[in-house]
């Protein structure tokens, strides 16, 4: 039961109070289609099962039951929002501030770290909504991205020895050669997200290197920017998270 509804109840109607008369509605600071949104909900009007509710219907009655104070409602938003296919990237971290949802932070850091545009290229409405705390962050994961991106450029990975590979140190030479003069100026000037790098690579014809050879190269190389990402977006992710933890009035989080 909502305690915002609970003292409002309880508080003594006088004859020209709301709602009783035509001519004196109750006014509630929500749009129509909201209200009716929140009504099929509590008294399974039109009921739905959660799998057919949509984005917008869940964040809908999320928005008013926090507005409220109705934590069943909250709850059950969060919990169908948190497998909604649609519910991604800046939306989903926004309203894991708004709603206070902590755990969406990592999958949320991944998606905007990892997107085309990055957390520089957020759309101004997407970026404007976040808290500056929680861009910062973004901006300094997509920071650590850049600098291991460099460090890659310039460390030649080593070339692991493919089992029918005729001549191995043949193709460390045909390696450092195209390393160096083409994949280190290629993506040092490369705009784009980290694991670009990987076709960069695999885009790239070693002269004098067996085909063997190249698809163990284009292999670590795969290994290394998965690792790579997965490390720098957990941390952010994380620090993101301790972030909105900070944030919620108790430690518990939803």
């Amino acid at each position: 039961m909502s305690d915002f509804f609970k003292f409002m109840f309880e508080i003594p109607a006088g004859e020209q109070a709301e709602g009783t008369c035509f001519e004196k509605p109750i006014i509630f600071p929500c749009k129509a289609d909201d209200l009716d949104n929140l009504f099929a909900f509590l008294f399974h009007r039109a009921w739905k099962d959660p799998v057919y509710r949509s984005k917008e219907e869940l964040i809908s009655l999320g928005t008013l039951a926090q507005m409220w104070d109705m934590s069943d409602a909250l709850q059950f938003v969060t919990k169908n929002l948190d497998w909604n296919l649609d519910f991604t990237g800046p939306e989903r971290l926004y309203y894991a501030q708004k709603f206070g949802v902590p755990k969406w932070a990592e999958k949320s850091v991944r998606y905007v770290l990892t997107s085309l545009n990055g957390a520089g290229g957020m759309e101004a409405s997407s970026a404007g909504r976040l808290a500056v705390s929680i861009v910062v962050l973004l901006m300094e994961g997509e920071a650590n991205l850049i600098r291991f991106k460099k460090d890659l450029a310039r460390d030649i990975p080593p070339l692991p020895k493919a089992s029918k590979c005729p001549d191995h140190s043949r193709c460390e030479k045909a390696l450092l050669k195209g390393w160096n003069r083409v994949i280190h100026p290629a993506i040092s000037k490369h705009q784009g997200p980290l694991w670009e790098v990987t076709s960069i690579v695999e885009e790239h014809s070693f002269s004098d290197m067996s085909l063997e050879c190249a698809k163990a190269l284009h292999g670590k190389v795969k290994e290394a920017v998965g690792q790579i990402e997965g490390f720098v977006c957990a941390e952010a992710g994380k620090r993101v998270e301790n972030w909105l933890k900070s944030q919620l009035p108790s430690s518990d989080e939803k």
